[in-house]
């Protein structure tokens, strides 16, 4: 007995099947990146110690940032993948990668602006947008200073936060895809 296209879209639509391989999809991207960055650490780490500098807190604040920062965009691109092809993800990603370490720019041009309209992107822009320069400590890190660990803790919320949020968002649209 064969089965028509359309029952096998239909099945692929209504079970449970693609959102666990869009979380399984995130979840092997995360654990390449964390792979990634520990090496990456290790190496620092190393030539730090041949070099016989001091290591600081601040550093490995960064390096969790900077995994956070990770977590967030991995979640964009996925996002973005679920309803665009390849060439547009990426492109959109790059975009709303730029945009967001340009947040606080972006919202000073908005509020110096004569113009209503551009006031109204820009603050639309500012809050649809993630403000990835919140997970932007590494000038305190390469000074030495010493960030506030409740600021980390914030910070890393907003960023887990947001990327839940595009995983959700991603799984909806998914779920709704006509395959």
């Amino acid at each position: 007995m064969r089965t028509h296209p359309r029952q096998c879209r239909n099945k692929l639509r209504h079970s449970r099947f693609p959102l666990s391989l869009l979380i399984a999809k995130y979840l092997g991207l995360v654990l390449t990146l964390l792979v990634n960055v520990t090496v990456m650490l290790a190496v620092f780490l190393v030539t730090l110690w041949m070099y016989k500098t001091p290591l600081h807190a601040a550093l490995f604040q960064a390096v969790g940032l900077i995994f956070v920062e990770l977590l967030l965009v991995t979640a964009l691109a996925l996002f973005f993948s679920t309803f665009s092809t390849t060439t547009l993800s990426a492109t959109m990603t790059l975009g709303f990668y730029v945009i967001g370490h340009l947040m606080t720019d972006l919202k000073g041009l908005g509020e110096n602006s004569r113009h209503a309209v551009v006031q109204v992107v820009v603050t639309w822009l500012y809050y649809l947008c993630p403000n990835l320069d919140v997970l932007n400590v590494n000038g305190q890190a390469s000074a030495n200073g010493i960030v506030d660990m409740s600021y980390v803790a914030v910070a890393s919320m907003y960023g887990l936060l947001y990327a839940a949020l595009l995983l959700t968002a991603a799984c909806a649209v998914f779920r709704n895809r006509d395959f």
